[in-house]
């Protein structure tokens, strides 16, 4: 466990490596890097190989979804339903 881990342990907060991706001008802007979460952040109980996704939205506030412990045939799976839509909107044009 590195430095900043520990610390964060130590007030009662985890490290979690995040990746944030956020709209602005009509640009997607994306940062990758470790970030201190708080007990009440819903990224807070992911672990392990653990995944989760939090997206604010419009209308619905704030929305987790969270995969505890996938097992490769669902990792596989989502990687190449990722990987088909990415070739989809490429081939479209106009979508996004």
């Amino acid at each position: 466990m590195g430095r900043g881990a520990r610390w964060a342990a130590s007030r009662g907060r985890r490290s979690r490596p995040v990746i944030e991706i956020a709209r602005a001008n009509g640009r997607a802007l994306a940062a990758f890097g470790p970030r201190e979460l708080d007990p009440l952040d819903p990224l807070y109980a992911v672990d392990g190989f653990s995944m989760g996704l939090v997206y604010d939205t419009d209308l619905a506030g704030r929305v987790a979804v969270q995969l505890h412990d996938p097992h490769v045939d669902q990792v596989a799976y989502a990687i190449l339903t990722d990987l088909l839509e990415i070739a989809y909107a490429q081939s479209e044009p106009g979508r996004s």
